[in-house]
């Protein structure tokens, strides 16, 4: 879940448990880490794992994901394209049971989403091809929201369709590949 992580290890055989819970959204699985070091060091395990070195490597490689997804999102960009009018897509977006809703807002020069219809659930929407916008923020402006991090591309596209009179009554997001 955005914003905590946690790890647990029971040990019925030794009546032990090793229990670590975070409030944060580190760049790595840092409380399973160091449930594993735990339990090595509870259990005195000879060899133990180097997990600075895989601390290290996991965030340099986080730390690079926000450019390899815009990357990746720029080289599968059609060039030439434009939006239609923003007023065109305002409106409130409801999935087929009626349980979530997704409410687009104009705001002066461009389109906000706001993931329920709420005010602190407001993301600016950048035009990126087509009928086609995206959400995507810095990682730390996402993790500072509790938003989840390390999604691929389509996770940040939100694509609009028109019925055949050009209204746009629909929109798709991949929310869960």
């Amino acid at each position: 879940m955005p914003g905590s992580y946690s790890g647990v290890n029971i040990f019925p055989e030794t009546e032990s448990a090793i229990v670590v819970l975070t409030n944060t959204a580190p760049r790595c699985d840092l409380a399973d880490w160091m449930t594993q070091l735990l339990t090595e060091t509870l259990f005195d395990f000879p060899k133990k794992n180097d997990y600075v070195c895989w601390v290290r490597k996991t965030v340099e490689a986080e730390l690079g994901w926000h450019a390899r997804i815009t990357a990746d999102m720029e080289r599968n960009r059609k060039t030439g394209t434009s939006a239609r009018p923003l007023d065109k897509y305002v409106g409130r977006y409801f999935n087929a049971a009626a349980t979530l809703f997704l409410e687009l807002r104009r705001n002066d020069d461009r389109l906000l989403i706001l993931f329920g219809g709420r005010e602190d659930e407001a993301f600016p929407l950048q035009h990126y091809q087509d009928d086609t916008f995206s959400w995507l923020q810095s990682r730390n402006e996402l993790v500072t929201r509790a938003r989840s991090v390390l999604q691929e591309p389509s996770y940040y596209m939100i694509r609009f369709e028109a019925s055949q009179e050009e209204t746009v009554d629909r929109l798709f997001w991949e929310h869960d590949s």
